[in-house]
């Protein structure tokens, strides 16, 4: 079972960068924002499961509910990864190239110490809140109270 875990979180590390920087050359305004909402969206999406998934959990197993959400998971991937298959025009993304080149010198760091300073805070945000906020509905709605 630890071995399913592993392949499951590197899959999902392979998939977030991409889907990061691919969500990034979708927007010319606000792209801020749009790349917070999709880096969040594990967070929404645990609250959402936990309480959409709350009667199943109390009238069967633990064992349905990964089944029902791995078939959901299935189903929504692929259909959206059809509907989001459109390329960005060329346009856009030398325009984003080129606000993106105009950031960068702002900051004043080099990409490998931009990259350091992401990782660390990476590492420690997300073992600060990795389990509490994913699972803590969950853990409520098991509980019987």
């Amino acid at each position: 079972m630890s071995a399913a875990h592993l392949f499951l979180g590197l899959g999902s590390a392979a998939g977030f960068g991409p889907l990061i920087a691919d969500i990034s050359h979708w927007f010319q305004r606000r792209r801020g924002i749009a790349v917070a909402l999709v880096a969040s969206g594990n967070y929404l999406s645990g609250a959402m499961w936990s309480t959409a998934l709350a009667g199943m959990l109390a009238d069967s197993c633990w064992r349905s509910v990964y089944a029902t959400l791995a078939v959901v998971t299935l189903l929504v991937v692929i259909t959206l990864s059809v509907v989001l298959r459109r390329r960005i025009s060329l346009s856009a993304q030398s325009s984003s190239a080129a606000m993106s080149a105009g950031d960068a010198a702002r900051v004043g760091l080099t990409p490998r110490q931009l990259q350091w300073i992401l990782g660390l805070d990476g590492i420690g945000s997300c073992v600060a809140m990795s389990m509490p906020q994913v699972h803590i509905v969950a853990y409520y709605v098991g509980l019987d109270l």
